[in-house]
């Protein structure tokens, strides 16, 4: 995940600081890894955002940087689809 993504992979702590409420995606992100989907977020926006490294919930996958993961995947086979 990048850019406006970001805040989806804080934990429930720190997304309810910043929102009030607890993080509504980590079900959803718990749910693709149970299913063997990886969910990473890019540390670059991690530190776009201010965030500590600290704050993003463990089962979310730290990434170098995003062009880095996607075209290490995209070597591997898969397609990246923008929407």
């Amino acid at each position: 995940m990048t850019g406006d993504a970001t805040p989806a992979t804080l934990d429930n702590a720190h997304f309810k600081q910043f929102y009030g409420v607890e993080n509504p995606n980590l079900a959803l992100i718990g749910a693709l890894n149970k299913l063997g989907v990886k969910v990473s977020v890019c540390d670059q926006s991690v530190a776009f955002h201010h965030y500590p490294k600290g704050w993003i919930d463990q089962s979310v996958i730290h990434a170098l940087s995003s062009p880095t993961t996607v075209s290490t995947l995209e070597n591997q086979g898969y397609a990246l689809l923008q929407m």
